[in-house]
């Protein structure tokens, strides 16, 4: 397995000396590392920058105080470190996806939405993704058929996740058994409209292509419209909850840049 000492060490450092003042300088120093190594290591090794980085564990931090304390608005934000509230809007607005009034005593609600520290797997699937980036294909339409199941947040802890992962597909490979011509793909959708922030539980479908041989099978339809996808490799189950922040703390900010 490969490691990743220096980066590990910085993430370690970044949470002691939060929410102060970011200065790479002085993080190098105490790495005892030039301020260009550091910043060249963290970027290649976590796809943002030490700053970007530093800037999402700020404002989770910042969510997490006004989402569970009484303090205003205006005294979170100056703790940590806007020049403003207007300032401390905007930057959470643009990383959060929703303004700072609407975690406010929601504590549910804002843990779904911060950005926790990196971990080993999370460098892992960064180096997997250096090697075998994500590549648009054209995808040809096909109807499916598959069972759901409902998910708990991967934000709280990824074994629920694996154990209905399992299930779902267990369920769909029940129903295979009475079919005489078996598929020949298989597919993980996501209910994108049956997902909420507020309770952290999602929807999920396991699917594959066919045509069930009894009508009484209770599986889901569903026409899948040609179109252009991005195609993601991902090296073992243990690297799903990376994947899902690679998506949409790296992959994502950089296609729409």
């Amino acid at each position: 397995m490969r490691q990743f000492p220096l980066i590990l060490r910085t993430v370690e450092y970044l949470e002691r000396i939060l929410p102060s003042k970011l200065e790479v300088g002085r993080v190098a120093a105490e790495l005892s590392i030039s301020k260009w190594h550091l910043q060249h290591e963290f970027k290649r090794h976590t796809g943002m920058s030490i700053s970007q980085y530093y800037r999402l564990r700020l404002l989770s931090l910042a969510a997490h105080q006004v989402a569970t304390g009484n303090e205003r608005i205006i005294d979170v934000a100056l703790e940590h470190g806007f020049e403003s509230q207007e300032a401390f809007y905007r930057a959470f607005k643009r990383n959060m996806g929703v303004s700072p009034k609407q975690v406010k005593h929601r504590e549910d609600f804002v843990h779904y939405l911060s950005f926790q520290p990196l971990k080993q797997t999370h460098l892992e699937f960064v180096a997997h993704m250096d090697v075998n980036p994500p590549a648009k294909k054209r995808f040809e339409g096909v109807t499916v058929y598959g069972t759901a199941q409902t998910f708990p947040s991967i934000v709280d802890s990824f074994e629920p996740f694996e154990a209905r992962l399992d299930t779902m597909w267990r369920n769909l490979d029940q129903h295979l058994h009475h079919w005489k011509t078996p598929p020949t793909q298989f597919f993980t959708l996501e209910y994108r409209n049956r997902c909420s922030n507020y309770s952290g539980q999602f929807e999920m479908l396991a699917a594959c292509n066919g045509k069930p041989e009894e009508p009484n099978i209770p599986l889901t339809e569903i026409e899948l419209p040609t179109r252009d996808m991005w195609c993601f490799t991902i090296p073992s189950r243990d690297h799903i909850a990376a994947f899902f922040y690679y998506l949409h703390f790296i992959f994502t900010p950089k296609i729409n840049s």
